[in-house]
């Protein structure tokens, strides 16, 4: 008796095991599209992402499950695993100027967002497209007197007809940091360790035209 006991543990281990990434296979489904920008055109460098929607029978907040990016192939085309639920899928293209949907400061009416019911069936044919082409904003942050590059300096980029809609990003090893942004009237401000805040040319606003790459070069003073 103590023999098929072993045994039968053995076998449910062993079935677990070799079943257990196969069921989790099941669990999942195939969701497939592609992606646009405004004019029909296959973007270079687009990225999608399902974003996990709160229902009534559900805990936490909306995009509460980690979903990453995942890049488009030449043809703009791409496949999503995911588990059954409802998701919005939204597309970005930072790297030729499209912004991030996901941040506020970034909303964009013209973006076209899919809503899916995931469930069993494989799901084709959607399109998302991206909004309007910004631009691209990088720079530098450096000691006003040592010129050296300040490492981890936060830089925030707000919309200057909205306060509450702002992002912050912050500067890597060689005090560099690059962000894509809308174009919209911007106001760029700067802040480091042991430094005074700086804003770009006393809080004058920043516009960006569709397309521009634009380079800021920001000096810190001591406090």
């Amino acid at each position: 008796m103590k023999m098929n006991l072993v045994a039968l543990r053995i076998f449910v281990f062993l079935a677990c095991y070799l079943l257990g990434p196969f069921g989790l296979a099941l669990a999942a489904t195939s969701v497939s599209g592609c992606v646009r920008d405004a004019a029909g055109n296959t973007p270079a460098h687009a990225y999608v992402k399902a974003i996990p929607q709160k229902t009534e029978a559900s805990a936490g907040t909306v995009g509460d499950l980690p979903n990453r990016w995942i890049a488009v192939n030449e043809k703009g085309e791409f496949e999503l695993s995911l588990p059954p639920g409802r998701y919005k899928i939204r597309a970005k293209d930072e790297a030729d100027g499209y912004p991030d949907p996901m941040f506020w400061i970034s909303a964009d009416p013209t973006a076209k967002v899919s809503e899916v019911l995931v469930g069993e069936q494989a799901i084709t044919g959607l399109e998302v497209r991206l909004g309007a082409l910004g631009g691209i904003i990088d720079g530098n942050l450096q000691d006003s007197l040592t010129h050296k590059p300040l490492v981890g300096g936060k830089v925030r980029i707000q919309d200057a007809r909205n306060s509450d809609a702002f992002v912050e990003v912050f500067t890597d090893s060689s005090g560099r940091f690059q962000f894509t942004v809308p174009c919209k009237p911007l106001v760029i401000s700067t802040t480091a360790s042991g430094h005074k805040p700086t804003a770009f040319q006393s809080g004058e606003q920043v516009i960006l035209s569709s397309g521009e790459h634009r380079h800021l070069e920001f000096e810190l003073e001591r406090q």
